[in-house]
């Protein structure tokens, strides 16, 4: 059988980890299941070379252009699918020949990336053109959405035979869009299951001997924006350079950034790698040790942070690879989506009191040693989370699968179940859980 997918893949000169790092998984447990992916991509030679797959490109929205642009281009894809075969892209003859439709791990679907909304659409149109069936996986939707992006995704939660989201808030705002709310699930984030090659794992040892000492360290990934936080860009650069430096300094680690999105050409740093070099120089100090490491592939990063004793970052994805590895993680929030997403991957494992807002530096500092120093407990929560999550994806998949068959039972499917949330009364988290509705509100206002 054969399955084609669509996920933000694929880019020259630039690799989106966690983006990536959910498609691979979408590979893997497709292909365990039988079936052959075709992936849907941006650059389709840079998919096929990386997953040794068929790849074919997308319909082609971009962020540049305007929504009457995406309107015409839907427009045209239309009069593709009314039209003559001889007419047809390549996405288009891949969904006709496939068995299944995916639209992997994501959370694009919000007011904010219009471009990705309107791929999304497109790609649903093309699947109900030849009556294929549509499933969608691993979904952070809005928080903000509203007019034409809550129409279209409506118009795709309502064709695909499952949706699932990777967060209780997505999940309740999808479930009051649609009109059979029961075909809408909760999950983990589908990358809360890669698994490592045995490749990758020993890249990730011999990367670990050049920036370690056989000591502990920490992995943190930052995002070269400063989100709808207060902070100017040079501010944030600083403050995140002394949260580092503070971090080694009383925890006793190294501090190894890890870029979540980069390039992997030398002299063609970019994004994350930029930052994460200016917060190195900054950082430095007689005492503290935080290095800034080249851009790594999905699989050695999660190696890298299997090996890890703390994790802080202000992405969303290095606290999926944290949480699933049982390694304490604290997510340093720049906005409402961000909140959302960091605080609900959190909550899966019933740790959502470390899901800190970018407001005071000490707060942020005292919520990371916390976490560090309650390392036993906090670890010991995200390993039975993931214990019971990584049952649930395993089941997960077996459904997605079957509903090539119209009519899966999803009897066999458990409940959605979260650990009890930890309940700390230190005074940073009695800070943070007041300051949380404020700092949102204003994200709000200021996006």
């Amino acid at each position: 059988m054969k399955a084609v997918v669509l996920g933000d893949i694929g880019w020259k000169e630039l690799y989106h980890l966690g983006d990536e790092a959910m498609t691979e998984v979408a590979v893997s447990e497709l292909q365990e299941r039988g079936f052959e992916p075709t992936l849907v991509a941006g650059d389709p030679d840079v998919s096929a070379k990386m997953y040794d797959v068929p790849a074919v490109g997308r319909v082609g929205f971009w962020s540049k252009e305007d929504r009457s642009q995406h309107k015409k281009r839907l427009g045209r894809l239309g009069k593709v699918l009314d039209g003559p075969e001889g007419d047809y892209t390549d996405i288009v003859k891949a969904v006709r020949s496939a068995d299944l439709t995916i639209i992997a791990g994501g959370g694009n679907l919000n007011d904010q990336l219009p471009s990705h909304v309107y791929e999304r659409l497109a790609f649903k149109r093309i699947a109900e053109k030849f009556s294929k069936p549509l499933v969608v996986s691993s979904q952070t939707v809005g928080p903000n959405l509203s007019g034409e992006m809550r129409d279209a995704v409506i118009e795709i939660a309502d064709y695909a035979r499952v949706f699932g989201c990777r967060d209780a808030s997505s999940v309740g705002l999808v479930r009051s869009l649609v009109k059979d709310r029961h075909r809408v699930y909760r999950q983990v984030d589908d990358a809360a299951v890669l698994v490592p090659t045995s490749d990758e794992s020993r890249e990730a040892r011999e990367l670990l001997a050049d920036y370690t000492d056989d000591g502990p360290f920490a992995v943190a990934a930052f995002t070269s924006h400063v989100g709808t936080s207060d902070f100017s860009k040079t501010e944030y650069v600083h403050a995140l350079a002394d949260i580092c430096r503070q971090v080694s300094e009383r925890c006793g680690v190294n501090v190894l950034l890890t870029p979540h999105v980069g390039s992997f050409t030398r002299g063609n740093e970019r994004d994350d790698q930029v930052v994460h070099a200016n917060i190195e120089k900054l950082a430095q100090g007689p005492k503290s040790r935080v290095y800034s490491l080249p851009t790594l592939k999905a699989g050695v990063a999660v190696a890298l942070t299997r090996m890890a004793s703390l994790s802080f970052s202000t992405r969303y994805h290095p606290a999926v690879f944290a949480l699933a590895a049982g390694v304490p993680h604290v997510g340093l929030i720049q906005s409402y989506y961000s909140s959302v997403k960091v605080r609900g991957a959190l909550s899966n494992y019933g740790l959502s009191c470390y899901g800190v807002p970018f407001i005071s530096k000490a707060d942020m500092v005292s919520a990371i040693v916390s976490c560090f120093e309650r390392s036993r407990t906090v670890s010991n929560m995200a390993k039975a989370g993931q214990e019971y999550h990584a049952n649930f994806q395993e089941k997960w998949w077996d459904f997605i699968c079957s509903n090539v068959e119209r009519g899966a039972d999803s009897s066999y499917l458990p409940a959605f179940s979260c650990q009890q949330e930890y309940a700390i009364s230190e005074e940073w988290s009695v800070r943070v859980e007041g300051q949380l509705p404020l700092f949102e509100s204003l994200s709000v206002a200021r996006r």
